[in-house]
């Protein structure tokens, strides 16, 4: 409800142990951990790789979470926004051995906010090809074409020609 009082904004009917992207887990090696559902449609539209969010990035994950996590992925890297919460929430949950990757630390002089503060708005501020090469930065280690879906940048294209002719 982005036009609700703060009071009310930020509802849902999700019970706060509940781990969003969880049961759409499909084994692949890389696990990203972002702190929203339009972040995990993100990535998952152009990488391969699994991607869950948290109720919010102060979320303590159980023991059994992160043994599974630590037991079946090869690489786990935390996206969380560059504030606050953010880096206090990645800096807990990288001490079990995960790696922090920032989407953007540059804060716009005008507004003394960071404009790109999630992946989303970083495809939002600039475009679907510029985040594309902005993911294959932040994630050096995963160095092999196979974790990004080079093919959806053809794929949104020709969908967005679509919408703008229909």
């Amino acid at each position: 409800m982005p036009e609700a009082k703060s009071t009310y904004k930020w509802r849902n009917t999700c019970p706060a142990e509940y781990i969003l992207g969880w049961q759409q887990l499909e084994g692949f090696d890389t696990l990203i951990i972002t702190k929203s559902y339009k972040d995990i449609m993100v990535f998952k539209s152009l990488m391969n790789v699994d991607v869950i969010a948290p109720q919010g990035e102060s979320f303590n994950f159980t023991t059994e979470t992160i043994d599974y996590i630590k037991n079946n992925y090869k690489n786990v890297f935390i996206v969380y926004d560059y504030d606050t919460a953010g880096r206090i929430g990645a800096e807990r949950l990288a001490s079990n051995g995960f790696l922090i990757r920032w989407v953007s630390k540059d804060i716009n002089i005008k507004t003394a906010k960071i404009d790109d503060k999630d992946i989303s708005d970083y495809i939002d501020n600039h475009s679907i090809l510029e985040g594309l090469s902005h993911l294959q930065d932040m994630f050096p280690e995963l160095n092999d074409d196979k974790y990004f879906r080079l093919d959806r940048i053809q794929y949104f294209s020709n969908l967005l020609k679509k919408l703008t002719n229909d």
